[in-house]
């Protein structure tokens, strides 16, 4: 019984890598252009090469999400606010792959009169 859960903790990081590589594809296949792009032969510098490969990661990341940012993150393995911070000012044109905002209502304070 102890190597069944063995065995099962073991799987599921694969499942993830599966996951992760079939969002890529997908990403990949939506944008054939940028994929062929990607090649540092096509870009002037390596910062160039590397901006189009970061955003085609980034692309693939939020298509499998479903735009959510959070759970993008969580499949590129870095953190919510890295992930926003690199779209908001690297890769404006990623904006409409994200899900909207949410915010949250007002929080009542309480013992305060108003």
């Amino acid at each position: 019984m102890q190597q069944e859960r063995t065995i099962t903790t073991l799987r599921q990081p694969w499942e993830d890598r599966k996951l992760e590589a079939r969002a890529m594809e997908e990403a990949a296949e939506v944008s054939g252009a940028e994929r062929r792009s990607i090649l540092p032969e096509s870009s002037n510098t390596l910062a160039e090469a590397m901006l189009r490969y970061e955003r085609l990661l980034i692309a693939a990341a939020l298509t499998h999400a479903g735009g959510r940012l959070s759970k993008a993150a969580r499949i590129l393995g870095v953190s919510y606010q890295y992930l926003a911070y690199a779209i908001d000012h690297r890769h404006k044109e990623l904006l409409e792959l994200r899900s909207p905002i949410r915010r949250r209502g007002k929080r009542k304070l309480y013992g305060t009169k108003g």
